[in-house]
């Protein structure tokens, strides 16, 4: 990417988990190891388990110091078009470090590098599928020192336009928490800092920005140069093409472009955490009382609410009716009615008995039922003016015929669901199999049951029962079309699935309440405001008291050199040192504004001068304590008896134990 290039600035947000001696809760890595495919037979959830909440990621214990972890915005996490694509995130991330110590500017600053294959062992393992090839389990994602605080320039960022090494969406891996989940991406979209040569209780703010390396997985330079759909020469046209694809992309559509015919060449993401306050004894329950008051007795009722629905729009419902209560004494109805309202069916103007059928039906799933056959006629054209003739019945040897080919395409569905079941059953013994291999169990009887199972699921298509049922559903259809051609009605034998078959769906369980809200972090929006290059905030006007004349104060490059070392940043891209400029200038506004004399507030009126665009407060965020983000709820279940368990002093599950006995 050119230095001087002009960017689409989207505002991301950075969350920054702070970790010392102590820390006050355990948190939960859910994230897939894809490493363990190196030595053992897992898939799926088995690729994140065995769980055990504590202070370790990946097995390994969480290092000390600061864990920083990159929002991605509304535009990158959203997947479009038939297969549900995702765009590719940036893949270079640049991250300046600056505190203040003994009233000097300390900077330092690293390059995340996403796509590039590591040599870190507690690297992120991305599998990659390759034609002709063995899965690939590759570590990934680079961290490389760019400038430290001596100013000492260590590694040069500058490329040329090279596309990604490998592709990386927000749902990499196909895990949808990928991005989300800090353990899942923290080598990729995440970065560590071990804070070596850093005072104890020092205060630190981070700024990153990041782009990508080639413009062809830009989705912004995409839209630019899409050949299929180049944009229009005409202003006014060109300008409601752009309006409409920062609205699809869930960037704020009223972005106004001061040269709408030089668009900015790319996408530029950056966030700001300020006033990490970095404690190396830890963080215990003093860190934060307050935001945390919620989670000190998690047995208290008012702080955790569960409840459960055949439906999301039911467990919601019956939330609603617990807090609001219901009007007509009858919670159950109530529940209905929200319900309803939740699902559109109230608007369909349903009485009471046809909407407690449908929101009964939406409570089961359906499941195919097979294949069914029906006759048509064949309509001949009417002359003009006249209506169709109607159909009338079958004739009854072609009744008896269809309905025999009906009964045999059933029997031969029944053997198609019976060989799924056993599919299924050889996967859940396949699975049974691979879970005592890695624990060091005796897995002789099981890898014989497997062997035969799975001889049987292969020879399932020979099966003579199978073989019969194929050979009458045959015979039984040529019996039919041999029927059909000596008609004088023409018919046509068309195929249709079966009525499904009606199964409970899985409940659904929502955990709401105040210890399920996320702290010390920005709230997730749908929408985020973009801003483009020459709009950052350089410049603020103030008016001193009784002082009729506004006064600027501009982040002008002399003014940056005196804040931070020049050599410093001539080893940082241009456009890192407008938003940098911006950071500190932030601080400079705050003084200002915080300013007093005797007689109060020193400055007032104090704002971003004209053309100057504060950044969103989802990309400058000011820290008070670590993160608490509820993404993953992980069950600890513990089965009891529907029976009371005494009664007059005696067990009353005795008799049931003593008669029964489970296999070992």
């Amino acid at each position: 990417m050119s230095t001087a290039s002009t960017h689409l600035l989207v505002p991301i947000h950075i969350d920054a988990l702070a970790v010392g001696d102590n820390v006050l809760f355990d948190w939960a890595s859910l994230a897939p190891d894809f490493s363990r495919l190196r030595t053992e037979y897992r898939i799926g959830a088995d690729l994140r388990f065995p769980f055990r909440a504590g202070k370790t990621i990946a097995g390994k214990n969480v290092p000390k110091g600061i864990h920083l972890h990159f929002r991605l915005p509304p535009l990158l996490t959203h997947g479009s078009g038939p297969d549900t694509s995702f765009p590719l995130v940036p893949n270079r991330w640049l991250v300046q470090r600056f505190r203040t110590e003994q009233n000097q500017r300390l900077t330092r600053a690293w390059m995340v590098y996403s796509d590039r294959e590591s040599k870190d062992p507690n690297a992120m393992v991305v599998p990659i599928f390759r034609n002709d090839a063995p899965l690939w389990l590759r570590p990934t994602g680079v961290a490389l020192p760019i400038v430290d605080e001596s100013n000492k320039v260590q590694n040069d960022f500058r490329e040329s336009d090279t596309p990604a090494a490998i592709a990386i969406t927000a749902v990499t891996s196909g895990d949808a928490g990928f991005a989300a989940h800090y353990p899942a991406c923290r080598s990729i979209l995440g970065f560590f800092d071990d804070l070596k040569g850093v005072s104890d209780q020092a205060t630190l703010s981070y700024l990153v920005t990041g782009w990508y390396s080639g413009k062809g997985d830009d989705p912004w330079c995409q839209f630019l140069n899409d050949p299929e759909n180049p944009l229009p020469k005409n202003e006014a046209e060109r300008r409601e093409a752009v309006r409409t694809w920062l609205a699809e992309h869930r960037c704020d559509g009223n972005q106004e472009f001061p040269d709408i015919q030089n668009l900015p060449s790319g996408i530029l993401c950056h966030g700001l955490v300020r006033n990490v306050r970095w404690q190396k004894a830890g963080y215990g329950s003093d860190a934060a009382p307050d935001a945390f008051r919620d989670f000190f007795n998690p047995n208290d009722p008012e702080k955790h609410w569960v409840d459960l629905g055949n439906t999301s729009s039911e467990a919601l419902a019956a939330r609603v009716s617990q807090v609001r209560g219901s009007v007509s004494g009858d919670s159950a109805l109530f529940e209905d009615i929200v319900a309803a309202f939740l699902t559109g069916l109230l608007s369909q103007g349903p009485g009471v008995s046809e909407m407690d059928a449908e929101m009964h039906r939406q409570g089961f799933a359906g499941e195919g039922g097979g294949t069914g056959w029906v006759l048509e006629p064949e309509q001949a054209t009417p002359k003009n003016g006249e209506a169709p003739a109607p159909a009338g019945n079958l004739p009854r040897a072609l009744q008896e015929k269809l309905d025999e080919l009906n009964r045999r395409q059933a029997h031969r569905d029944r053997f198609e669901r019976i060989a799924s079941d056993y599919r299924w059953e050889l996967y859940a013994l396949w699975h049974r199999w691979t879970r005592a291999v890695r624990e060091g169990e005796d897995d002789e009887e099981l890898a014989t049951g497997l062997d035969a199972l799975k001889s049987f699921v292969a020879d399932f298509p020979n099966l003579p029962q199978y073989v019969e049922a194929i050979r009458e559903l045959t015979n039984a259809k040529g019996l039919l079309e041999t029927a059909l051609r000596a008609e004088k009605t023409r018919y046509s034998l068309i195929s249709q699935p079966s009525d499904p078959f009606y199964a409970p769906g899985d409940p659904v369980i929502a955990i709401t309440g105040p210890a399920m809200e996320a702290l010390g972090t920005d709230p997730r929006t749908l929408t985020v405001r973009c801003r483009v290059t020459g709009e950052e905030f350089l410049k603020f006007t103030y008016q001193e008291k009784f002082v009729g004349r506004p006064l600027e104060f501009e982040a002008t490059s002399d003014w940056l050199k005196a804040q931070v070392s020049p050599a410093y940043l001539d080893a940082i891209p241009v456009w890192s040192q407008r938003l940098l400029s911006e950071a500190l200038l932030r601080d400079e506004m705050w003084k200002f504004e915080a300013e007093k004399d005797a007689g109060g507030k020193k400055y007032e009126d104090v704002r971003p001068a004209p053309g100057n665009v504060l950044p969103s407060d989802t990309s400058d965020f000011a820290w008070k304590h670590n993160p608490w983000v509820p993404l993953y709820l992980y069950w600890q279940v513990k089965w009891k008896p529907e029976y009371p368990e005494s009664r007059n002093g005696k067990r009353l599950d005795e008799g049931i134990v003593s008669k029964w006995k489970l296999d070992d």
